[in-house]
């Protein structure tokens, strides 16, 4: 859109969804990622999760555009924000308990879901904290 600055928030989760469609394609085809390939912490396939998590992005992106308009869009977004950092830190926590090699492509994904869970929560929480004692 003319007039629009570059919205860091949807630049980041844009860019998480590349890295996750990429996830999904290695998993799909499971000869170049063996590490995560081979481990089963879910009963869902990998290549389900790395898709649940490009949604979770897109999905991320479309309600960061709207908190201008709407308040409540942006608690929708923090809590989105706040599930994704928190699956993130699972699915993570339990590669690294049961692999012996590091996926370093999901290691990506899950920082730039706290990356974004972290700016969502500044503009929501702590930056109207901060204006409202000004």
């Amino acid at each position: 859109m003319p007039g629009k600055k570059f919205n860091l928030v949807s630049g980041l989760c844009f860019l998480d969804m590349a890295i996750l469609l990429y996830i999904a394609w290695i998993k799909y085809n499971a000869e170049t990622c063996l590490s995560c390939s081979q481990q089963t912490v879910t009963p869902i396939n990998g290549v389900y999760i790395a898709l649940l998590g490009f949604g979770a992005a897109l999905i991320l992106a479309v309600l960061h555009s709207f908190t201008a308009r709407l308040k409540i869009f942006r608690f929708l977004t923090l809590g989105l924000a706040t599930i994704s950092a928190s699956s993130a830190s699972y699915l993570q926590a339990a590669q690294l308990s049961r692999a012996i090699n590091l996926c370093y492509y999901c290691l990506i994904a899950a920082i730039l879901f706290y990356i974004v869970f972290c700016i969502v929560a500044f503009e929501t929480v702590v930056k109207p904290f901060i204006l409202s004692r000004v």
